[in-house]
């Protein structure tokens, strides 16, 4: 084995790292009933124009809500846009856990969230 697998199986190397995040990005989603075929989709409207959002839900699951940022700052926004969804969970994030406080969603530059409802 190369020293370049030996990394890449630990995670160490870049593609390692891309890697690992490919596969929590797969298994979130094969575990997320709204990401599959047959579910509806809105985009949000969302008071931030660096940041999309969007909602999926399955006939058979809670609702999904995906939040992007595309600044390469911290972005806020209104949790009014996604909070009648229902109580949500994070099932993935770039960053650790999403931060709410004062009614607005933070979310770090260039991150993600995932949010289900359970």
């Amino acid at each position: 084995m190369t020293l370049l697998q030996v990394a890449h199986r630990a995670g160490v190397s870049r593609e390692g790292r891309v890697f690992g995040w490919l596969r929590r990005l797969a298994v979130v989603r094969k575990d997320t009933l709204a990401l599959r075929a047959g579910g509806e989709s809105e985009v949000l409207g969302l008071d931030n124009g660096a940041v999309f959002g969007w909602r999926r839900r399955h006939p058979r699951s809670g609702n999904f809500v995906g939040l992007t940022n595309f600044a390469e700052t911290e972005q806020s926004v209104d949790t009014a846009a996604f909070g009648r969804y229902g109580w949500l969970e994070m099932a993935l994030s770039s960053d650790g856990p999403l931060q709410v406080r004062d009614g607005c969603a933070y979310l770090p530059g260039l991150g993600f969230a995932w949010l289900v409802e359970r």
